[in-house]
């Protein structure tokens, strides 16, 4: 399960498996990429997801085609980092959590990613720069740093395809 989102989301396949008869309601909240495209998700619902206390706390979940659950930060923040999955009052906790570790390994295990090759002279699409919120500055930032450092990316001071504007 990732997390660092402020939305939660899970694979529709992964509710299925965990709650067959979950209704989907159309979505609330317009889900963006980074690069500002608008994400197409099927729907929303809730679950009702049991605290560490046993206080049964319901979080809505955004739900997915394709893509790995995420728990988001306000769930997270609701349930104090520590869940328990409760969609089944006839099974025991140990079997539901095994079938769900299960089902949710089987959604990202086999992510192929495949290689992308840039033309020469290919055309250029310049998009609007973002701005990061300053809450969220550190966190992006070691995981830039992590990324460099586990070679996925690299640091480049200037790049021949643009020209540096200068105000």
């Amino acid at each position: 399960m990732d997390t660092g989102s402020s939305e939660s989301v899970l694979p529709k396949s992964a509710l299925s498996a965990v709650c067959p008869n979950a209704v989907l309601a159309p979505i609330s909240v317009p889900i963006h990429e980074v690069i500002g495209h608008r994400l197409q998700l099927p729907g929303e619902t809730t679950l009702c997801v049991q605290s560490e206390s046993g206080v049964s706390i319901p979080i809505r979940f955004l739900v997915s085609a394709h893509s790995p659950s995420i728990l988001g930060l306000r769930a997270m923040r609701l349930l104090q980092e520590s869940i328990t999955l409760h969609t089944n009052n006839d099974m025991t906790i140990t079997s539901h959590l095994q079938h769900l570790t299960v089902q949710c390994s089987g959604n990202v295990g086999g992510m192929k990613i495949p290689s992308v090759k840039l033309e020469v002279d290919g055309e250029h699409v310049f998009l609007k720069r973002r701005v990061l919120p300053y809450g969220k500055r550190e966190g992006v930032l070691k995981a830039l740093h992590n990324m460099e450092q586990d070679g996925v990316i690299s640091k480049v001071e200037s790049s021949a395809w643009a020209t540096v504007i200068i105000e």
